[in-house]
C-alpha cells in the first residue's frame, strides 16, 4: 500500500492517474482504494470530478457504484446518483439507443437504495420533461424487475 498524499497537488496527480485508468477499464484490477476513499473527503465533489466521471467506461461506472451503494449512507448515495450515474445512463441511451449492461446493472444496484434511487434518478428524469420513451422504458424495467420496500412505495405517492 502507498500511504496517502498529504498536499494537494499530488492528491490532484493521483485522482488524474485514476481518471485514466476508469476511463479505460474492462476487467481486472481496479483502484477500489482510491474509489472508496473519495466520500471521505470534505471536498469529495471536486475530487469526484477530477476523475472526470463522464468519460469512465460502463464497467468502471458499475464497479464504483457498487462501492458506493455498499458503503455509503443515503445522502452521498444519492449524489454519486444525481452526479454520475444518472447522466451516464442517459448519455448511453441518447449516443446507442440502448442501454450498456454494465450501466443497466448499475442501476439494478441503486434500487437497493430506493431513497437515492428515487430522489437521484427517478424523480430527475422525470422533473427533466426530457425523458424519452427509451428512457422511461430503461428504468421502468429496473423498477418492475427489482423489488422495493412497501414504506418507500408511499414516498413516490408524495411526488406523482
Amino acid at each position: 500500500k502507498q500511504p496517502v498524499p498529504e498536499d494537494a497537488e499530488s492528491i490532484f496527480q493521483l485522482y488524474k492517474r485514476v481518471a485514466t485508468i476508469l476511463s479505460k477499464y474492462t476487467v481486472g484490477k481496479f483502484p477500489y482504494a482510491a474509489v472508496k476513499h473519495i466520500p471521505s473527503m470534505q471536498n469529495w465533489e471536486e475530487v469526484l470530478s477530477i476523475t472526470e466521471p463522464e468519460n469512465w467506461s460502463p464497467n468502471a461506472v458499475y464497479l464504483a457504484n457498487r462501492i458506493y451503494v455498499s458503503n455509503f449512507g443515503e445522502t452521498k448515495v444519492e449524489r454519486f446518483f444525481r452526479l454520475v450515474l444518472f447522466p451516464r445512463v442517459r448519455q448511453d441511451i441518447r449516443q446507442n439507443n440502448r442501454l450498456h449492461f454494465a450501466l443497466y446493472q448499475s442501476l439494478q444496484k441503486a434500487l437497493q437504495k430506493p431513497t437515492a434511487f428515487f430522489k437521484g434518478i427517478l424523480i430527475p428524469l422525470c422533473e427533466s420533461r426530457t425523458c424519452t420513451l427509451r428512457e422511461a422504458v430503461i428504468v421502468g424495467s429496473v423498477i418492475e424487475k427489482g423489488s422495493i420496500p412497501f414504506l418507500h412505495l408511499w414516498y413516490v405517492n408524495l411526488f406523482f
